[in-house]
């Protein structure tokens, strides 16, 4: 069970409020988590410490970049804590807040079920907070609150001694049933793919497809430039993306090729294969796919940090 300090007369009387008796009936939408679990969380949070909301926080995030969470929790003008919010069944990271924060900032990463708290780079996992049924679990709640309502990192270290940097994963848990509605989708259509082993020619054909200028037909031409080659695997080549599948790996890298800004989607043993620290690029874990992350450059020495990519292959 983990360590729960108790707060203030008001903020006890708070965490005891009812938060509903119809059983909650998951609906698919990260709104719906919003609307329904994360938003409720916060409010109540907000009445324990007396902060304040600000929703849509947006940040610098590099030269012609920003970065926004979907919730921050602000003293003043001062972020203490940002939330970014998931699908209900969407699998979480702590990788998926990290990026967001800077020194002196704390972070939430929620689907609404699980909560992943992270504070100095170490974490914290509360959760299930829906329970089967469909009933809200009111411990988990309370302590979620809590957590919440911390205005220092010193205090959200002082409520809980279960604080870790390395990550397990969350255990799969039984939940109610996702609710959803005209799931059906029509007919499909697929962009003829052309493939080659060979990079070179894979990128010439690329470059029929983008427009000249941009950032993303700066890392074709870089590409073409320094005469890269992949070290493994094919390319295929459509008018929509430029994807080097790996062998046992499925996708390494895939690049957009409508995008003007280079919209690259890598594989995290490439990057970490190239150093992260060399890349310039921002580098944001993917929401679905753990193993991928979302790489955005605009500027050419962003540009030119991803080059790398294509000449190793994972350790």
């Amino acid at each position: 069970m983990n360590k729960f300090v108790k707060g203030s007369a008001s903020g006890q009387q708070e965490l005891g409020m009812s938060f509903g008796e119809k059983p909650i009936r998951p609906q698919p939408s990260e709104r719906w988590a919003m609307y329904r679990l994360i938003c409720p969380v916060t409010d109540a949070a907000l009445k324990i410490s007396g902060l304040e909301a600000f929703y849509e926080y947006s940040q610098p995030n590099g030269p012609n970049k920003r970065l926004s969470a979907d919730i921050a929790i602000v003293q003043g003008t001062r972020p203490v804590w940002l939330i970014e919010a998931k699908k209900f069944a969407r699998k979480l990271h702590p990788d998926l807040i990290d990026c967001y924060l800077k020194p002196g900032m704390m972070g939430v990463v929620t689907n609404g079920n699980h909560w992943i708290f992270l504070v100095r780079g170490k974490h914290v996992v509360y959760g299930p907070m829906v329970q089967p049924d469909g009933q809200v679990d009111a411990a988990v709640r309370a302590i979620v609150i809590r957590m919440l309502a911390c205005i220092s990192e010193d205090e959200a270290f002082g409520l809980e001694d279960g604080w870790r940097e390395d990550w397990k994963g969350i255990a799969a848990v039984e939940s109610p049933e996702i609710w959803y509605m005209n799931k059906a989708t029509g007919s499909r259509e697929f962009a003829e793919k052309l493939q080659f082993d060979n990079l070179g020619e894979a990128v010439r054909a690329a470059l029929k497809h983008v427009k000249h200028g941009t950032s993303t037909a700066l890392l074709l031409e870089e590409l073409l430039a320094a005469e890269m080659e992949i070290r493994g695997g094919s390319v295929e080549v459509s008018k929509n993306r430029l994807i080097w599948v790996l062998p046992g790996l499925g996708r390494g890298a895939r690049v957009d090729l409508a995008s003007r800004q280079l919209d690259m989607l890598v594989h995290n043993t490439l990057i970490d294969a190239v150093g992260r620290d060399t890349i310039s690029a921002s580098i944001k874990l993917h929401d679905k796919n753990h193993h991928m992350s979302v790489c955005k450059a605009s500027a050419p020495h962003e540009v030119s940090s991803l080059v790398p990519v294509f000449s190793v292959m994972p350790g």
